[in-house]
């Protein structure tokens, strides 16, 4: 059989590599600057053009709010935006296509709400658009506690709560270059407008171009824990691995890396523990627990691939403005080929060992150690010849690589290693 080259194989491998290139501890939480505007839960967040931006909402006292913020990751610094020129409310999505902001439905307090506003960066400015669910053939009611995810150039809207003992069950899709934006998808678990189904208070995120929603609080009164992906293509409902935490409503979630994470909410009890799912192996793992105070009705969005997570309220009724960034352990993607004729460990944070195992050394003719960085640039190469190699870090910047061990042509184990 024909051997890989090198050069393919460096090719190949390159699609694996990636790290945490500023220093930033992996899977890990810190707090960065607060929003300068009053503590609030049950705002709106989206990105636009590498900024973060977040408004409206309830205050302590339950007033409604319509002031907008943008956050500056680079500066950690925050500034004000144009008002939100709909009615105030509480409980809307808020989402991006383009690096163009939008904001639907919510409640006043008084009415579940139906319309739509967009917001254009570039000239700080709101317009008002389409309705959702006009030119819709079926009832399309205002809602609040809905969930918004996007995928590709469309945003889509999961269920929510109408003012009806049923909740919505229903699916809409919206297409901001469509003269008919909203359109209407399959109903959470491909059932019929007649079952109950509907739920509040769930989580959505993206990874591809599927969509996942799952946890949040049903027509029954009962909180719940299952996980759906839809394909938007064939407009249908599968459903995976239930979330590997309790069962919860009124979560956090988000995606990065190819991974989604769901955190923090309640069951009566307020949760911090923070757990990712993995498409590949339709699994959850557990993360590294949100470090603020326990609360629900949070923010989330995405920025520079990090998640940043604030706002919201604490059973006491107290209200957060405070905000907090969350650094992922982007090496969970690296291929880890495992081999028993070796063993690689590193006893610190500067010094890398290799060791054959027993004779294993017998079993190879011309082996050596790569060290890549992010993008898979070849930083050290080590011809290993004796029982064991000691490798020097200490020339490297402070973050994640990958290596990995090839003898003649043949990749034989590939893994990860941080540099402190």
């Amino acid at each position: 059989m024909k051997s890989t080259s090198l050069s393919s194989l460096l090719t190949i491998l390159l699609s694996w590599f990636v790290s945490v290139s500023d220093g930033q501890t992996p899977d890990s939480w810190r707090q960065v600057s607060s929003l300068p505007g009053v503590s609030r839960q049950d705002a709106v967040a989206f990105t636009a053009g590498g900024l973060g931006f977040l408004g409206l909402g309830a205050d302590s006292s339950g007033n409604l709010l319509s002031d907008f913020w943008k956050y500056d990751p680079i500066s950690d610094s925050w500034s004000a935006c144009a008002p939100f020129p709909g009615a105030a409310r509480r409980g809307a999505v808020g989402y991006s296509i383009n690096d163009t902001g939008y904001v639907a439905t919510g409640t006043d307090g008084v009415d579940e709400l139906k319309d739509c506003w967009q917001y254009i960066p570039t000239t700080n400015s709101w317009n008002q658009v389409q309705d959702i669910g006009t030119n819709v053939p079926v009832n399309c009611p205002g809602r609040s506690h809905a969930t918004a995810a996007t995928a590709g150039n469309f945003a889509y809207l999961f269920c929510g709560y109408d003012g009806s003992p049923g909740y919505l069950k229903q699916t809409l899709r919206f297409d901001p270059s469509n003269d008919t934006s909203w359109a209407i998808g399959r109903n959470l678990g491909n059932v019929s407008d007649l079952t109950l189904y509907g739920r509040r208070w769930g989580s959505a995120f993206t990874i591809g171009s599927s969509l996942y929603y799952g946890t949040g609080f049903t027509f029954s009164q009962d909180i719940k824990k299952d996980v759906w992906r839809y394909d938007p293509v064939i407009a249908t409902w599968t459903q995976v691995a239930d979330f590997g935490g309790n069962i919860r409503s009124n979560a956090f979630s988000f995606s990065l890396y190819g991974r989604g994470y769901i955190g923090g909410g309640t069951n009566g009890n307020y949760s911090q523990d923070v757990w990712s799912y993995s498409p590949t192996t339709n699994t959850w793992t557990e993360m590294a627990p949100f470090l603020g105070p326990p609360r629900v009705n949070t923010i989330a969005f995405t920025l520079n691939n990090r998640a940043f997570v604030g706002t919201g309220v604490h059973t006491s009724g107290t209200t957060f403005a405070d905000l907090w960034e969350y650094t992922p352990d982007s090496t969970t993607s690296v291929q880890e080929l495992q081999s028993t004729d070796f063993r690689i460990f590193q006893p610190d944070g500067n010094m890398l060992y290799v060791q054959f195992e027993n004779t294993a050394a017998t079993n190879y003719r011309n082996p050596f150690l790569l060290i890549h960085t992010i993008t898979g640039s070849v930083v050290k190469t080590i011809q290993l010849e004796n029982n064991t190699t000691i490798v020097n870090l200490l020339g490297l910047t402070a973050g994640f690589y990958s290596y990995v061990i090839i003898n003649q042509g043949k990749l034989i184990t590939s893994g990860k290693l941080i540099k402190q």
